[in-house]
C-alpha cells in the first residue's frame, strides 16, 4: 500500500532504539565453553549465525555474524566473522556481503510486500543502496514500484513499462543479453524485450548474434524486423567482419589427401574453417581449429539434404567417431541429413584414417597455442560470438 514518502534521515530518527541479537542458525551447544578439548575439536569450522541490530551515533547497524570455532595450536576458540551487513546513516546506506542482513532488517520492520518476488531478484537488487533506500523511505512499496525503480535507477531506461523490466529480470532468455546493449543498440528496447520473451530459448541465437555485431559496429538494429530482414542484416554484418579478418587467414592446405564430392566439401584451410564458423554461426574455428591443425579432427560442409557442418575424430583400433552434425546456430539436422553424412564417412573410411595419420606441420599459430583445452564433444556453438 502506498504511503507518504519520508527522508532517510527521518527513517533513522524514527527507528526504534533497539539493541538485540537473534541466533538464526545454531550449530554449537550452549555449554560449548565447558566441553573437553576433544569435544570442542569436533566443532572446528562450525558455528552459530547471529543477527545483530543496534543504533549508535545516529546510525543503524544490522549485521549477520558467524561465530565460528577456530583452532590455533592447542587453543580452540570461537571467533566472530561478519558475513553481511547494512549500515544506515542519515544520508547514506552501505551494504556489504550478501543480502541476508538486508532481508532480516526488512523482516524486523514487518515489510513483506515482496514475498512473491523471486528470491534471486531480492538477493541481487535489495543489496543495491539506491533500491534499499527507496524501500526504507517508502518510495518502493510494491512489485510495480520495485521494477519501475530498477528500470530507471539500475538500467537507466525511459518510457519502458515495469512489466517489461520484470520480464527482462525474470526470463532466462535474457541471460545472454545485456540491458545496456538492448537500450543503446536496438531501435526500441521495450519491443526488443517483448520479441525475445516470446521466443524459445533455443531460437534466440540469431537475435543475440545480430546484437553482438551491432555493438561491435555501433549500429542500431530492430528486433521487430521480419525474419527475412533479420537474416539479411545479419549476413551484411558477417560480411563486414569477414572482410576485415578473412584476408589474414592462412590458405595452406592442412591435409594432403582431399576427399569430398559435389555435395560435401572438406574444410581444409584456416580460411575455410573461419568462413564456415562465420556463415554457420558456430565456433568450429575458435574451438576446433587447433585440433584440425594437429590432424586430430576433420570437418566438412554439406549442402544437401540440408546446409550443415559435420565432423569426425579418430577412435581406438582404427575406428572413426562421427562427432557432431549441426545446422546453422547449432540446430538439429533431419535424420536423412545425418544418414547422408554417415554414408559419406563409411564410404571414405580408409582415406579418413590415412588423413589422421599424416605428419603434423610444425607451424603453430597463436590461436592454436591459446586454444588447446577443449575436449571431445564440445558443441560447435560454445563460445559463439
Amino acid at each position: 500500500m502506498k504511503q507518504k514518502p519520508i527522508t532517510l534521515r527521518k527513517f533513522v530518527e524514527n527507528f526504534p532504539l533497539t539493541s538485540f541479537q537473534e541466533v538464526i542458525c545454531r550449530q554449537l551447544p550452549l555449554n560449548f565453553n565447558d566441553l573437553s578439548y576433544k569435544e570442542k575439536y569436533n566443532y572446528i569450522g562450525q558455528g552459530d549465525r547471529i543477527f545483530k541490530l543496534s543504533v549508535k551515533n545516529n546510525t543503524i547497524y544490522a549485521t549477520v555474524n558467524f561465530l565460528k570455532v577456530n583452532r590455533v595450536g592447542c587453543r580452540i576458540f570461537k571467533k566472530s566473522e561478519t558475513s553481511s551487513s547494512v549500515y544506515i546513516e542519515p544520508n547514506k546506506i552501505t551494504v556489504r556481503g550478501d543480502a541476508e542482513a538486508v532481508m532480516l532488517l526488512l523482516k524486523h520492520l514487518n515489510l513483506n510486500w515482496f514475498r512473491d518476488i523471486p528470491e534471486y531478484i531480492r538477493s541481487f537488487y535489495f543489496t543495491k543502496s539506491t533500491i534499499l533506500r527507496a524501500i526504507l523511505t517508502k518510495r518502493i512499496y510494491s512489485e510495480e514500484t520495485l521494477y519501475k525503480r530498477i528500470g530507471t535507477s539500475c538500467f537507466q531506461l525511459k518510457d519502458v513499462s515495469w512489466k517489461s523490466v520484470r520480464e527482462y529480470c525474470t526470463n532466462s532468455n535474457f541471460y545472454e543479453f545485456k540491458i545496456s546493449d538492448l537500450r543503446d543498440f536496438t531501435k526500441n528496447v521495450e519491443q526488443s524485450i517483448q520479441v525475445i520473451a516470446k521466443h524459445s530459448f533455443t531460437s534466440i541465437h540469431l537475435y543475440h548474434d545480430l546484437l553482438t555485431y551491432a555493438c561491435e559496429f555501433n549500429q542500431i538494429v530492430d528486433f521487430t524486423w521480419s525474419e527475412k530482414r533479420i537474416n539479411e542484416e545479419h549476413q551484411k554484418q558477417i560480411l563486414a567482419k569477414r572482410n576485415g579478418e578473412v584476408s589474414k587467414k592462412d590458405e595452406t592446405p592442412i591435409y594432403t589427401r582431399v576427399i569430398g564430392d559435389d555435395n560435401i566439401k572438406l574444410l581444409n584451410t584456416e580460411r575455410d574453417i573461419f568462413l564456415e564458423s562465420e556463415i554457420m554461426c558456430h565456433c568450429l574455428y575458435r574451438c576446433y581449429y587447433s585440433r584440425i591443425r594437429n590432424k586430430e579432427y576433420i570437418a566438412f560442409h554439406m549442402r544437401y539434404p540440408e546446409n550443415c557442418t559435420f565432423s569426425v575424430r579418430p577412435g581406438i583400433n582404427d575406428n572413426i567417431i562421427f562427432d557432431q552434425i549441426y545446422l546453422k546456430y547449432d540446430r538439429t539436422v533431419q535424420d536423412s541429413t545425418k544418414e547422408a553424412a554417415q554414408k559419406f564417412i563409411d564410404s571414405n573410411k580408409d582415406d579418413i584414417l590415412r588423413m589422421f595419420k599424416e605428419p603434423v606441420s610444425t607451424k603453430t599459430s597463436l590461436l592454436e597455442q591459446q586454444i588447446n583445452m577443449f575436449d571431445n564433444g564440445v558443441p560447435f556453438l560454445i563460445g559463439l560470438l
